[in-house]
This record gives C-alpha cells, sequence and structure tokens, in this order.
C-alpha cells in the first residue's frame, strides 16, 4: 500500500514534468507565439488547484460530529482509483491535440491531468493510517518520491523528444510519445491498484507488520478512556479527617 501511495506521486511530477521538452516545439511548429507553451504546462497547475478544492470538500465531510478522521483504507482505495483515471484520459487527449494541431484540445488534456492530482489524499494516507512513530519517515519518501518523479519526466522527457515511435500502423511523434507513454504507466499502476491495494487491516512499515488504524480514532478513545480512569479515582477518593 505504502509503495502504491508513493508511485502515484512519482507518476504525477513525472507526468507533470515530461512535456516541458516538447512543449515549446509543438507551438512552434503551429506558428504560434512561444509564451502558448506556458499555457499547456501551467494547464496542468490549475487542474491541481480545482482537485485540491474538491479534496478538501471530501475529507471535511468526512469528519464526524467532535471533528475526528472517518477516512478508511477502503477509502483511499476508490479515490486513489478514481484519480488515476484522469491522468490516462488526459494523456491520450493530449496526444490527440497535438496529433491534429489544436493547442485547445492539448491544454484540455493537460487540464485534465492536473484534475489526478492527489497529493494531499497520498499525505492523509499516512496521518490517518499510521501510527506517529513511521508518520515522518513515510512523508519523506513522498517527498523522495515526489523529486524523483520531476527526475525523470524531464529526462525521459528529452529522450522521447529526440526521434519518432514508428509501428506497422502508425507512427507516434514525438511531440506526444511522452503523453502515450505516460497513460500507459498510469495504466500500469491503475491495474495495481485493482487487485494489489487491498483492504487489508496490515501494512507493511520498514520490513515489519504494523496494523493499519485510525490514528485519530485511536487517540480519541485513550483520552476518552484517561478521562474515565480520572474520574473513577476522583469519585472513589475521600479526604482524610
Amino acid at each position: 500500500i505504502l509503495r502504491l501511495n508513493s508511485m502515484g506521486m512519482f507518476l504525477y511530477s513525472m507526468n507533470y514534468y515530461i512535456v516541458h521538452s516538447t512543449a515549446t516545439a509543438f507551438v512552434q511548429e503551429l506558428g504560434a507565439q512561444t509564451a502558448n507553451s506556458a499555457s499547456i504546462i501551467g494547464a496542468t497547475s490549475f487542474g491541481a488547484l480545482v482537485a485540491a478544492f474538491w479534496q478538501l470538500c471530501s475529507m471535511e465531510n468526512e469528519l464526524d460530529s467532535n471533528g475526528s478522521s472517518r477516512l478508511t483504507i477502503g477509502y483511499f482505495r476508490r479515490v486513489f482509483i478514481l484519480y488515476s483515471l484522469f491522468p490516462v484520459i488526459g494523456n491520450i487527449i493530449h496526444a490527440i491535440g497535438v496529433g491534429k494541431g489544436s493547442i485547445l484540445i492539448a491544454v484540455l488534456g493537460r487540464f485534465i491531468v492536473g484534475l489526478g492530482s492527489a497529493e494531499l489524499f497520498h499525505r492523509q494516507l499516512l496521518s490517518s493510517c499510521l501510527p506517529a512513530p513511521h508518520v515522518v519517515f513515510e512523508s519523506a519518501n513522498l517527498v523522495h518520491s515526489q523529486l524523483f518523479g520531476t527526475f525523470c519526466g524531464l529526462v525521459i522527457g528529452g529522450f522521447l523528444a529526440l526521434f519518432d515511435v514508428r509501428f506497422q500502423v502508425a507512427t507516434i511523434s514525438s511531440l506526444h510519445s511522452g503523453s502515450y507513454f505516460m497513460a500507459c504507466l498510469w495504466l500500469f499502476h491503475l491495474g495495481s491498484l485493482l487487485f494489489k491495494f487491498k483492504e487489508t487491516d496490515r501494512v507493511e512499515v520498514e520490513g515489519s507488520h504494523t496494523k493499519i488504524e485510525n490514528v485519530t480514532e485511536q487517540n480519541k478513545n485513550n483520552n476518552t478512556n484517561f478521562s474515565d480512569s480520572g474520574s473513577s479515582e476522583g469519585g472513589s477518593g475521600t479526604p482524610d479527617s
């Protein structure tokens, strides 16, 4: 589960940067202003803002009357599956837009890719379902995955921009091969979420098995038990005469 969580962060970061090498060349090929390439790149960030707003509203609805989180592993599984569909669709639309020479369709595809940003949920999974001693370590792993995705996106994007990919039935231009490549990776990740992300009660952390539990709910119960025990002790004690 934790590996799939980190993989989602890695893929999104990689997906964001993989078009940097071809956006300017695509716009110049159409004879448009070079500044339009910023729209293709930045549309993903705008989509991510929309996704973040929805995530905040969704998590707020999962709070009980005491302000405690009711998020479960099953909830995160459904959310990650949904958020993996957006990049698949968005990358395909972007590739079609590049193939048709339409900046508008390309921007739309990149916007849909941005809707697949689930960074808040990736981090919330750790704080909601892991014991406190493991949260900092796993949060650092998410940051490393994000940075590594940035590096891979720039390198692989630049490499794919060097040549066209030819098949017997079609030729994939270097300008949109990165989008098809990311769509395939997201499909593989989606399959992993469907078959490997199980609603289990255990998660492997640093080679050991730790129970997945709602930490907020556990802390609330501990505080309640402490208050009850304190009340019982106060009620049973009598002042010395």
